[in-house]
């Protein structure tokens, strides 16, 4: 869940992944002091602490599960753990990614005033454990991911997420391929999301159809695909080019309900919903993150929404997908107006969450 595009941030409505979250979440190693060169070049066998700066491909991004989308830009209500998988170098990558992935920490408070930034810890929240770069001066490459719960498969590169992780209200998301060394570091990653994102609201014609549908009692996205595997690409892969995309495969058919939250601030809506009456008064519903539609026959890439009233029952809406499908990014409001007879969809693209600033952001 334009379009204007977003860069989720992580956090957030990918936007809480976003929001978790189109803009970009800005990445910074904490100094760990022992045995890191703070001056940017390390001499033969010193050891160098890898930090980073960067951002999000989108406006938004997620800080923890069920917590909603964020502005990349904002303070979160909690810190965001990520992880990366690393890929050192001998002759070659052939010998692929680390068993083990590396865990970090981004930090939930947003520093500095033009540029906002968040710092990142390598290792988990009560453990920071630094990450240092090769000291023979060879060069690593990191690859990183959201949410950290994801299960890594060193040998076939790929990270697993269960449906129970992709409940609608938590974003996916993974960097490029980067690669650095103490001499030459990575000066920036930027996590993409990889989930799409709507918000629904809705409205009646007038009072007396208000009365003839009641309130609204659930919202649910027909079908749609939950469980999914990203495929990281080979360590070998060239960091340029474009070789260095994520890939996402999605499955399952499984109903997902939408949030009853609102994606700005994460703050519930009382349910049932009561629709306002005209066009200039429809209410929140809810919002949901999931896999984008992006068929090359754009016909394919409608969604259904099953939407159960207290007076009139259980109806179903076809969503019409805009132009190009419903993007991974994007962000795209769904109005439903219940009319005498029927309810019409309507699709617009709009902002992942208001405020955000295109691009990458560099510090």
């Amino acid at each position: 869940m334009k379009e204007k595009k977003y860069i989720r941030s992580l956090t957030g409505k990918v936007s809480r992944c976003s929001v978790l979250w189109g803009t970009m979440l800005c990445l910074f190693l904490l100094p760990s002091g022992c045995l890191s060169d703070e001056s940017g070049n390390g001499s033969d066998n010193d050891l160098v602490e890898i930090r980073l700066n960067g951002g999000i491909s989108s406006s938004t991004s997620v800080s923890t599960r069920g917590d909603g989308m964020f502005n990349g830009t904002d303070t979160w209500p909690d810190d965001l753990a990520v992880r990366f998988a690393r890929a050192d170098k001998a002759t070659d990558y052939t010998a692929g990614y680390l068993s083990t992935p590396l865990d970090a920490v981004v930090n939930k408070t947003a520093t500095g005033d033009v540029t906002k930034t968040h710092v990142i810890t390598f290792g988990m929240a009560l453990n920071p454990s630094p990450a240092y770069y090769l000291a023979n001066g060879n060069k690593s490459k990191l690859i990183g991911w959201y949410p950290s719960t994801g299960t890594f498969d060193p040998s076939a590169h790929t990270v697993a997420f269960p449906a129970a992780t992709l409940d609608g209200s938590t974003d996916l998301m993974a960097t490029d391929l980067y690669e650095g060394d103490k001499n030459a570091k990575i000066t920036s990653v930027a996590f993409n999301h990889l989930l799409t994102q709507i918000s629904v609201r809705v409205y009646t014609e007038s009072t007396t159809t208000s009365t003839v549908w009641g309130t609204l009692s659930s919202v649910a996205i027909v079908g749609m695909s939950r469980s999914c595997i990203v495929t990281l690409p080979a360590a070998t892969a060239a960091t340029t080019g474009g070789t260095e995309k994520v890939t996402a495969a999605f499955s399952g058919s499984d109903n997902l309900s939408l949030v009853e939250k609102n994606p700005s601030g994460n703050s519930d809506i009382s349910y049932p919903v009561t629709p306002g009456i005209g066009a200039g008064n429809s209410v929140l519903a809810g919002y949901a993150m999931f896999a984008p539609q992006t068929d090359s026959d754009n016909t394919n890439n409608k969604i259904t929404l099953t939407v159960i009233t207290s007076a009139g029952g259980t109806h179903t809406a076809a969503i019409p997908a805009p132009d190009g499908g419903f993007k991974a990014g994007s962000s795209y409001v769904v109005t439903l107006k219940f009319g005498a007879a029927e309810i019409e969809p309507s699709v617009s693209i709009t902002d992942w969450q208001p405020g955000t600033t295109p691009g990458e952001v560099e510090i």
